[in-house]
């Protein structure tokens, strides 16, 4: 299995020292096509990204939106964001989904705020569910 984070890590660390970055990159490139491994180049650049955004305290949040919300929108997430964790800054990654019907959803890390109308709909669904289950008489009418 191949492990970007390491491959990354391993780029950054060795782009501290003496050398030219011009050098080291070109080094990087060559171990990647030496070991087979070029097709890995753009999860491991992603892989350094994620890691200099970590140094930086840059967060990505990755927002889902039925319809494209307004600017003053991703500004008052982005303040959210930063309060919540104390960020530096706070980088949103949109994509339209019609999907949610409604409202938004967002991920920042391995956190997730559902605020759809599909979403609702869902904890509706089961809430029904589980009514219905405990509900006396089995069928859940009255």
């Amino acid at each position: 299995m191949f492990n970007q984070r390491a491959w990354a890590t391993a780029l950054l660390d060795s782009s501290e020292g003496t050398e030219s970055l011009e050098e080291v990159a070109k080094r990087f490139f060559l171990l990647l096509v030496k070991k087979k491994r070029v097709r890995h180049i753009i999860s491991v650049m992603d892989e350094v990204k994620n890691i200099l955004d970590k140094r930086s305290g840059i967060i990505a949040v990755y927002l889902e939106y039925a319809l494209p919300p307004p600017e003053e929108f991703e500004g008052s997430i982005k303040e959210m964001i930063k309060k919540r964790t104390g960020a530096s800054d706070v980088e949103i990654v949109g994509k339209e989904n019609p999907e949610l019907i409604g409202g938004y959803r967002l991920r920042v890390g391995d956190e997730i705020i559902d605020a759809s109308i599909r979403g609702q709909l869902r904890k509706m669904e089961k809430s029904l569910q589980i009514a219905t289950r405990e509900c006396p008489g089995g069928d859940g009418v009255n």
